[in-house]
């Protein structure tokens, strides 16, 4: 599991970017992380990667702090940050061939991974001849090439038609069940997000708006907020909500909990996917 506790970070000490940030990251589950442009996504997916080291006790890999260990938690991960880091003048083959002795792996590991991302009849093309989807596509069949525990992808369905993205969603799929990887991935193709993970992470202004399961496939969910008070936290403890500090998380209850959540001053809505909810959430004026 990955823990963020209070973690505030900035470039400059009087603009933070992520402000007392904290959530947790299932393992070997595929987590959606959305929110607006400036929000603080990609600073998280640069102290995910090792980019950016955190300050010391704010970020933990199975109770281990990060900032530490971070060498050790680079090993088990792997990622893309928007764009995968492949060589253009190079062929697919090649490609696989470089990282294969980089990664001291074997040649029937990259014939596979070739067979399984469809880039067989692409194998000696070079990259810079590719089309963006099979660029994205070779760029994470190469990141397997390390065996990760963990998956980080940073917008990694730009500019991709929509068979490269409905292959994309289910090698994910496929590679979370198969092989218990976790994945954490961003964008802002809200649709695409609900249909893949199981677990989603709104952040807004450097803090985690709302975190919850995705349930979306019930067509209609609820969407509790309340001020705090020890009528409305006994109501919470009672059907296993989550609450922040200040108010309450968001969480799907049945009818019966939701009537228990408005006696006790919560306000409701019915969602129905997570544009709906996103835009509960996230209020932004278009600019």
């Amino acid at each position: 599991m990955i823990e963020f506790r209070n973690l505030s970070f900035g470039y400059r000490t009087d603009l933070l970017i992520l402000n007392n940030f904290t959530f947790s990251i299932p393992q070997g589950k595929i987590i959606g992380l959305v929110g607006p442009n400036g929000a603080g996504k990609s600073t998280v997916f640069k102290i995910l990667c090792g980019i950016i080291r955190p300050p010391e006790n704010t970020v933990f890999y199975n109770g281990v702090d990060i900032a530490k260990k971070i060498d050790h938690f680079k090993e088990e991960s792997a990622s893309i940050i928007e764009s995968p880091s492949i060589y253009q003048h190079m062929t697919v083959w090649e490609n696989f061939m470089y990282f294969k002795h980089l990664l001291k792996r074997t040649s029937s590991e990259c014939e596979q991974l070739l067979q399984d991302f469809l880039l067989n009849h692409h194998r000696n093309i070079k990259v810079n001849k590719l089309s963006s989807g099979l660029k994205q596509r070779l760029g994470l069949a190469l990141t397997l090439l390390k065996r990760p525990s963990i998956l980080f992808l940073d917008e990694p369905i730009n500019a991709i038609d929509p068979f490269g993205i409905r292959f994309f969603r289910e090698r994910l799929i496929a590679l979370n069940k198969e092989f218990g990887i976790t994945i954490i991935i961003s964008g802002h193709m809200l649709s695409e997000i609900e249909k893949l993970c199981e677990h989603i992470i709104i952040i807004d202004k450097g803090r985690v708006s709302c975190s919850f399961e995705n349930h979306f496939d019930k067509k209609i969910m609820n969407y509790i907020t309340a001020s705090r008070t020890e009528k409305l936290i006994q109501a919470l403890h009672s059907k296993n909500i989550f609450y922040t500090q200040n108010e309450a998380e968001i969480k799907f209850v049945d009818q019966t909990g939701m009537h228990l959540l408005e006696a006790a001053g919560a306000s409701s809505y019915a969602i129905n996917s997570l544009e709906d909810l996103y835009f509960k959430v996230i209020e932004h004026d278009i600019v």
